[in-house]
């Protein structure tokens, strides 16, 4: 089930990048069925996946839409070679989807981040990366929780990477 947290909008926002922005999540909501699907006071929404939040918000300087999840609690002890397959996951996006795995320092959570040209937008690109950006999540979330598992903690480093970043896979 997913459900859309959002309000009005302040007269702040860039109006442009906004309704670049919401005319795609309103084609995107009517082909998914989400009614409701709107850009909030800040130029943001969240999607309730039900196991997990997926949070956009426009940035209006930048004209893109960030994209953001929280995945995971990073696992204590920190295992070096965790960190190190997670860099390497984001060495140019190509683990991770096209987004970027990073940590929040406060709460120690570990965040998929990805950012895309409000201007390039459309409802099919939409709706492929956030299906890409969804299954990195999961497939992270599963390996960080194998990583702090220590009955599992051998078996975090044999399974698959996530699929590469579509935008970097050269096609003839």
């Amino acid at each position: 089930m997913i459900s859309v947290n959002s309000s009005d909008r302040p007269a702040s926002v860039n109006h442009d990048a906004f309704a670049m922005v919401q005319q795609v999540l309103n084609q995107f909501a009517q082909e998914v069925g989400l009614p409701g699907l709107a850009l909030n006071a800040h130029g943001g929404c969240t999607l309730d996946l039900g196991d997990r939040f997926v949070h956009l918000e426009v940035d209006a300087k930048a004209v893109e839409l960030s994209i953001y999840s929280e995945v995971a609690l990073l696992p204590v002890p920190v295992k070096p070679a965790l960190l190190e397959m997670m860099m390497h996951a984001n060495y140019f996006t190509l683990r991770t989807a096209g987004a970027t795995l990073g940590l929040e320092g406060v709460s120690g959570q570990v965040v998929l981040y990805l950012r895309l040209s409000a201007e390039r937008l459309d409802c099919g690109r939409l709706a492929e990366r956030l299906d890409s950006f969804v299954a990195a999540a999961d497939l992270w979330a599963t390996r960080l929780a194998m990583a702090g598992s220590p009955a599992a903690a051998g078996s975090v480093f044999d399974q698959p990477n996530p699929p590469l970043n579509p935008s970097l896979v050269i096609q003839g």
